[in-house]
């Protein structure tokens, strides 16, 4: 029974460390996409000039276009592919 355990954990260490990774790379995009966005309130959860909770009236909730990334959930696994595509890619030296 032990064994077949320590097989088991064996097998399925690496898939608990790609979610892990997975995850992170979710944290940084929405870290990017909320600082990236123009305007106090992206995200629902994000305060208003006045100090109030924008809720419903943020960005994300409504339909204008400009929605940024807030959860974890908004972010699926293409754009996780993209984003290590993206930051894998070398940057060009320009030469002058």
């Amino acid at each position: 029974m032990r064994k077949s355990f320590y097989a088991l954990a064996f097998f399925l260490a690496p898939l608990a460390f790609a979610a892990d990774d997975d995850n992170q790379i979710r944290d940084a995009m929405i870290k990017e996409s909320v600082r990236n966005f123009v305007g106090s309130c992206g995200c629902p959860f994000h305060y208003r000039n006045d100090g109030k909770l924008c809720g419903v009236k943020s960005a994300y909730d409504l339909s204008n276009g400009t929605m940024p990334l807030c959860y974890r959930i908004d972010i699926t696994v293409e754009m996780i592919e993209e984003y290590r595509a993206r930051k894998d890619r070398p940057t060009s030296a320009v030469v002058k």
